[in-house]
């Protein structure tokens, strides 16, 4: 469970977010656990939404790191910002 949903597989990916991909594969839970689906269910989704809340320019890794956490317009949530940081504190390692 996440925040009141479930979320499963490589990416945390939920049935939402799945739909909003375009459904890869055969279904939400087998495409969360497949690496190679869960992947194209994420760029699939950043494709789709990476330029929603950016105002049309190009993503930064922040930006999709922080759509990837709160939907479409994560990029300005600020509950995103917490998620962000510890993305980047994995890069930095």
């Amino acid at each position: 469970m996440d925040r009141g949903s479930l979320s499963c597989g490589y990416y945390q990916i939920k049935n939402n977010y799945y739909i909003d991909c375009g459904q890869p594969g055969s279904d939400w839970h087998s495409c969360a656990n497949d690496q190679s689906c869960a992947e194209t269910c994420v760029r699939s989704y950043m494709s789709r939404y990476g330029t929603y809340c950016t105002g049309g320019r190009t993503p930064t890794c922040q930006d999709y790191a922080r759509i990837h956490n709160g939907g479409p317009k994560g990029c300005t949530n600020p509950a995103t910002l917490d998620y962000w940081q510890k993305v980047q504190r994995c890069y930095s390692g």
